[in-house]
C-alpha cells in the first residue's frame, strides 16, 4: 500500500496562494523520503520502526548508564522521562492507532529515523572519539 500525499489530493493545492505549489512539492517529497525511498519495494510499517525506537530508549540509556557506571539523580530522572514517554508511545499506539504510520515503508525509508535515533542518541564520549573533541 502506497500512501498518498493528502496535499496532492485535496482541492486546496488549486487555491491561489503564492506558496501552494512549493508546499505540494515539498509535501510529495516529505512522502517520497518517508514511505518510497529505494531500493526495494515497501514491506515493513512504519509503526514497526518508530514503536521499536521509542521503546527501546529506555532500555539503551539504562544500558549506557551501566557501562559508564553513572547512576547519579540526572541519569535516573533522564532515564525516566524517555523510559516513560517511550512506554506511553506504546501504549496510545495499541490504544489509538494512527493510520498514518500503518503505512509499509522500504528498507532505506525504515534506516532513516534509526540513524537519526542513533546520532541523536550516541553518548558524548563517543561523539568526541569520532570528532577529536578535546575536553576543555
Amino acid at each position: 500500500m502506497v500512501r498518498k500525499s493528502k496535499v496532492a489530493d485535496s482541492e486546496s493545492s488549486q487555491s491561489t496562494y503564492p506558496c501552494s505549489g512549493l508546499v505540494e512539492g515539498l509535501s510529495k517529497f516529505a512522502d517520497y523520503v518517508t514511505f518510497n525511498l529505494p531500493p526495494g519495494p515497501a514491506f515493513i510499517k512504519m509503526n514497526y520502526v518508530i514503536n521499536s525506537l521509542k521503546g527501546l530508549t529506555g532500555v539503551y540509556l539504562f544500558i549506557l548508564m551501566c557501562i559508564y557506571d553513572n547512576f547519579s539523580l540526572g541519569a535516573w530522572i533522564y532515564l525516566t522521562v524517555h523510559g516513560s514517554y517511550g512506554f506511553c508511545w506504546i501504549l496510545k499506539d495499541l490504544i489509538f492507532p494512527d493510520s498514518h504510520f500503518g503505512c509499509k515503508i522500504s528498507i532505506t525509508s525504515a534506516m532513516l529515523p534509526i540513524l537519526v535515533m542513533l546520532i541523536y542518541l550516541l553518548p558524548g564520549k563517543t561523539l568526541r572519539m569520532i570528532f577529536r573533541i578535546q575536553n576543555d
